[in-house]
């Protein structure tokens, strides 16, 4: 084979390689659980989101997925909450819940994460939510957890 077939078969793999680098949401939760801060890194490249209330839903979402996950639950199967049940854990209507998924995806969008990214890490059906495809690290007080969501669809 030559140097360019080489290089013409090599070139797709290493691409593949790279889209499947998922990004790493880190939460820094405080011990009374009220303040989340979140950063995204992406490739190097951090996106700090700040404090938001929205945070503390997506890590509801992504503590139950690592929950499921360690319940030995198949992947198809992990991280779905009920919605009534999540507005109820947030001390929302559910109405509200659904304004805190849309300002939780419209920042990450806005944060300057690549949009396949940053749409694919929330999944609907009917009723429930769950979140999938992200690498993820919680630190809270002096305990740190990292776990990788994923979900039939991005494996």
């Amino acid at each position: 084979m030559s140097q360019d077939e080489n290089e013409a078969v090599s070139t797709p793999m290493i691409t593949a390689a790279i889209r499947t680098v998922r990004p790493i949401f880190r939460f820094t939760v405080s011990r009374d659980e009220e303040h989340v801060n979140l950063i995204i890194e992406d490739g190097g490249r951090l996106f700090d989101l700040g404090e938001r209330i929205h945070h503390y839903a997506l890590l509801i979402l992504v503590r139950q997925h690592m929950q499921d996950v360690r319940g030995g639950l198949d992947s198809g199967s992990c991280g779905w909450i009920d919605c009534t049940d999540l507005a109820k854990m947030l001390g929302l209507d559910l109405c509200h819940l659904n304004v805190q998924i849309f300002r939780l995806r419209r920042q990450i969008l806005a944060s300057g994460l690549p949009p396949a990214q940053g749409l694919s890490f929330i999944e609907r059906r009917r009723g429930q939510l769950r979140a999938v495809a992200m690498s993820v690290a919680i630190l809270q007080g002096v305990g740190a957890e990292f776990e990788e969501l994923s979900s039939p669809m991005h494996l």
